[in-house]
């Protein structure tokens, strides 16, 4: 091949100058492109930009591979934010999108705005529909101050309904007269809860009428049947003496008794007084004291499950023994046993009031023990004010029973004996449950019925470091805090007497 033909078939494969600026400028672009849309997630083949147009390839120019040419930058950005990525191909009318790209995205930026927009009016009409619903500011406080008006009004009406129907119910604050009512014959209960509201006896006619309903249902002896004619009863009744009072039921005897029950009589001593006054017989009352369920919250514990099994047989205690409160009361003669009964439970739980059993529970004690601490109390005690030292002594023991198992009181030996002697020289050696010297902490259970002051005295001893009293022969009773020291008392006391 000579010198002109080589020269022919390099001259053959050059490109034309203005092919090699068509191409620059399409890079050019690419490169701008890139640069502004900062296009990373798209992947270009750039081996198809030498098709710059298929008429060119059909007239027999060479095609040109732009392999060799592409931008590395291009690639390497590329491949840095999609290494798995594989190069499409584009034809060089893609490298014109970038404008319309541009475009695009102000179209967005336009639409995002104008979404931004339609949000903010979106809230504000929100606002406006919450400002609407909840009114003027003004508006809104009157009617918080009216809604807690409302409430208050509300808490107030319903306090005051209860503690009017309380003591509708308990008779705690009424007056005291009496009121003969007429009753007709066979009159049901609601008649007669309208006779007694309108004679003013009581308050609440429904509330009675749905009482003594009730009670009906758990007594016996009640059969929703009524005397009739004129009968005397007092506003100062309670709802069960009120129904006990107009009730007709078996009665031997007509009228009524007024007994005073001294304070710390025993449940056999305070049956003897009920007899001796025409109030039934002794052997009717054992099921109303052992048997009988009486609903009332101290009741609850009173049962064959938690108390000891002396306090159920009669040789020894009652079940009752302890809650037949001290004070006065009317009778009917030969009065239901029950009803008798009841009258005493009442009486105790209109005084034993609901700070009392939150007191019981700081102590550490139920109920029936502070009962039974307080019928000690009671017996061994000659004066209320004795009764908070003494109190403090038998408390003191039982918080260090380690050192003083023994509450060491003659008066519970007392109990035990079939006949009293008299608190001196009694046996403390006798075998009896009841016995607190040879028995450790209190006994089975009372050994009286105790007084008000008995019963505060057992739930708020007096602070002392006292282990020991004794009653000396004049009455008075002296406290000491040694074995020693109170010894000293009882032989000075002993060679007085002498």
């Amino acid at each position: 091949m000579d010198e002109n033909e080589n020269k022919k078939g390099i001259d053959n494969n050059k490109l034309d100058t203005g092919d090699i600026d068509a191409v620059l400028k399409v890079f050019g672009n690419a490169k701008k492109r890139t640069e502004e849309s900062k296009i990373t997630d798209e992947t270009i083949n750039l081996s198809a930009v030498g098709k710059a147009s298929e008429a060119d390839a059909n007239d027999g120019k060479t095609r040109v591979n732009f392999d060799a040419v592409k931008p590395e930058k291009a690639s390497s950005a590329l491949g840095a934010n999609n290494a798995t990525s594989s190069f499409s191909a584009i034809s060089l009318d893609d490298f014109n999108t970038a404008s319309s790209r541009q475009s695009s995205k102000k179209q967005k930026t336009s639409k995002k705005s104008s979404r931004s927009k339609n949000d903010a009016r979106s809230e504000i009409e929100d606002e406006n529909v919450k400002v609407s619903f909840l009114g003027s500011a003004k508006f809104g406080v009157i009617k918080i101050v009216a809604y807690i008006a409302f409430v208050a009004f509300a808490v107030w009406f319903i306090s005051k309904t209860v503690i009017n129907v309380g003591n509708d119910l308990f008779a705690f604050v009424k007056k005291n007269e009496e009121i003969t009512v007429i009753i007709p014959e066979n009159a049901d209960t609601e008649l007669i809860a309208d006779i007694l509201s309108k004679a003013h006896v009581i308050q609440y006619p429904l509330v009675f009428e749905k009482y003594a309903d009730f009670r009906i249902s758990k007594r016996a002896y009640l059969t929703g049947k009524y005397l009739s004619g004129p009968q005397t009863v007092n506003p100062s009744m309670n709802y069960d003496q009120l129904l006990d009072a107009l009730s007709d039921y078996p009665r031997t005897v007509k009228g009524t008794v007024r007994i005073t029950i001294p304070e710390g009589l025993t449940v056999n001593e305070t049956l003897d007084l009920l007899v001796e006054n025409g109030v039934g017989k002794k052997e009717n009352y054992l099921e109303a004291l052992q048997e009988f369920d009486y609903e009332y919250e101290f009741m609850k514990h009173l049962n064959k499950d938690e108390l000891s099994p002396y306090r159920f047989d009669s040789n020894y205690s009652y079940r009752l023994e302890g809650y037949l409160f001290p004070d006065t009361y009317d009778f009917y003669l030969s009065e239901n046993p029950i009803s008798v009964i009841d009258k005493f439970l009442t009486n105790f739980n209109k005084k034993f009031e609901e700070e009392f059993y939150e007191r019981c529970e700081k102590l550490g004690m139920t109920v029936d023990e502070v009962i039974t601490l307080a019928s000690l109390i009671e017996k061994e005690g000659n004066n209320a004010s004795d009764y908070y030292y003494i109190s403090s002594v038998f408390h003191n023991r039982l918080n260090n029973s380690s050192k003083f198992p023994y509450l060491n009181s003659d008066a519970t030996i007392q109990y035990a004996m079939p006949e009293r002697t008299g608190l001196y020289d009694v046996d403390t050696s006798l075998d009896h449950p009841y016995n607190t010297y040879i028995n450790r902490g209190l006994p089975p259970g009372p050994i009286c019925n105790p007084s008000m002051e008995a019963i505060y005295a057992a739930l708020y001893p007096e602070k002392t470091t006292y282990y020991y009293f004794y009653t000396k022969k004049d009455g008075e009773t002296v406290f000491s805090r040694t074995a020693e020291e109170h010894q000293r008392y009882i032989n000075a006391d002993k060679a007085k007497s002498q």
